[in-house]
């Protein structure tokens, strides 16, 4: 399970020069952005409470990072998609309760 910070030793950690401007705008630079797949779209911005430094995440990053974070602690077998049973599960409901509206429109009881 990848941390919340990747640690300055890791080959994915990119470094970037930022210019944060007097009103405190921070521009994130078009290859960062790139990289995260967004371009005029809300992020996350986080600073850690131990102030190490910030997080940034786009809204798909912070989906990713709460469902592997999920699979992690729900002791969910690999290759199981709860969104499936749980889809599976609605369908067996719905038809269920079509069966017993029909039953009802014909006269039937149960």
């Amino acid at each position: 399970m990848p941390d919340d910070q990747s640690k300055p030793d890791t080959p994915e950690t990119l470094e970037f020069e930022v210019t944060i401007n007097d009103d405190g705008r921070l521009v994130v630079p078009k290859a960062v952005r790139e990289l995260m797949g967004v371009d005029g779209e809300k992020a996350t911005l986080r600073l850690k409470a131990d102030r190490t430094g910030l997080t940034i995440r786009s809204r798909i990053q912070g989906l990713r990072y709460a469902q592997a974070l999920f699979q992690a602690h729900a002791n969910v077998p690999d290759g199981v998609s709860l969104v499936d049973e749980f889809i599976a599960e609605r369908r067996a409901e719905a038809a269920r309760e079509i069966a017993e509206i029909d039953a009802s429109m014909r006269g039937e009881t149960k």
